[in-house]
């Protein structure tokens, strides 16, 4: 009579009761737990990619920062890391001192980390100088100006190293027209520019170079000394405006806002502060977002020497409804009602 064998009892205990076939099947399944693992870990490998933040402590440089980081973080979610694709490291920072910049890029570099995301010129410069020869890709947001702290050769172009980024860059052209909607009549512009600032040589040269300015004759004024309101007050200009060195002498600028309607490159924070008519800044979270979308370039594949440094994309425009009242300016209303944020 046929009778029905346990298949595993025979696996085991064939062999005249042996356990020959025991240490058989122990060693088969020994086998395809290791097999697992180093599978398990190689997938692991492949499908996640640690990402190195570098940013300014929360509340430096009067917040302007925070709004970058939350954008960044929440493009970084759509990419991802929220379904586990990435691993963040954030390294935020009080101080953007240079040497212990370069301290937080090693500790990047000792991890082996797959993508160094920078925000800000001064913890940019250090953080690259470590890891330029590294070949961990840097994409950095928010530097003034890229091609003069020696980041890259030029915009718009393909940079050929382990950088790319989105610079912190407001188009002179913007600004003019800006200039043009919020003072329609408008026809002289007094350029205030700092020495000192490399970005203000950068930006002045700019608007040298422009071929159209929109009717507008601009005229250049050195503040590197400081601002002289009872001076400026007196030349036939319609209205002033600055670039990044304007925010070295911000008091000053309140001081001229007195007399002369000014127009600041920058948004609501300096706005208030200088007591400007109005700003025309970045949308400094969606600058976030831009550099969250050309990380997730490189985190598929591209090499960052094939991408070149974007520029901003969108902007916002500041009104100061009092200060333009002070000065007896009728701000128009299409202006007003364009406005992203408005003072009063």
């Amino acid at each position: 009579m046929f009778r029905k064998k346990n298949l595993t009892q025979s696996f085991i205990f064939d062999n005249q009761g042996g356990y020959k076939n025991m240490k058989r099947f122990l060693f088969i399944i020994s086998t395809f737990f290791i097999i697992g693992v180093l599978v398990t870990s190689f997938s692991y490998a492949k499908e996640f990619k640690v990402i190195g933040i570098a940013k300014p402590d929360v509340g430096v440089g009067g917040g302007l920062y925070d709004p970058i980081y939350q954008g960044l973080r929440d493009g970084l979610s759509s990419l991802g890391h929220r379904d586990k694709k990435y691993v963040i490291k954030v390294m935020s920072l009080a101080k953007e001192g240079f040497e212990e910049n370069k301290r937080i890029a090693k500790e990047f570099l000792d991890e082996g980390v797959d993508l160094v995301i920078t925000l800000g010129t001064g913890i940019t410069v250090p953080v690259v100088e470590v890891l330029k020869d590294s070949g961990i890709p840097i994409v950095f947001i928010g530097v003034t100006d890229p091609v003069g702290v020696g980041l890259v050769k030029a915009l718009d172009k393909p940079t050929g190293t382990n950088i790319t980024g989105i610079a912190w860059l407001i188009p002179q052209e913007k600004v003019l027209q800006y200039i043009k909607r919020v003072l329609p009549d408008a026809q002289k512009v007094g350029f205030l520019y700092d020495t000192k600032v490399p970005q203000d040589e950068s930006f002045m040269a700019g608007y040298k170079k422009l071929k159209k300015t929109g009717g507008l004759k601009i005229n250049y004024f050195d503040i590197t000394s400081g601002i002289d309101a009872d001076k400026l007050k007196k030349i036939d200009m319609d209205v002033f405006t600055c670039y990044y060195g304007g925010a070295r002498h911000i008091k000053e600028l309140a001081v001229l806002s007195q007399f002369k309607p000014v127009i600041v490159p920058a948004g609501l924070p300096m706005v208030k502060g200088s007591r400007a008519i109005a700003g025309i800044g970045l949308h400094t979270y969606n600058l976030g977002l831009q550099g969250a979308n050309l990380a997730g370039k490189v985190l598929a594949g591209k090499s960052a020497g094939s991408l070149p440094v974007e520029r901003p994309k969108r902007f916002e425009l500041s009104v100061h409804l009092g200060s333009a009242e002070n000065l007896g300016i009728d701000i128009p209303l299409e202006v007003i009602g364009a406005a992203d944020n408005i003072a009063r």
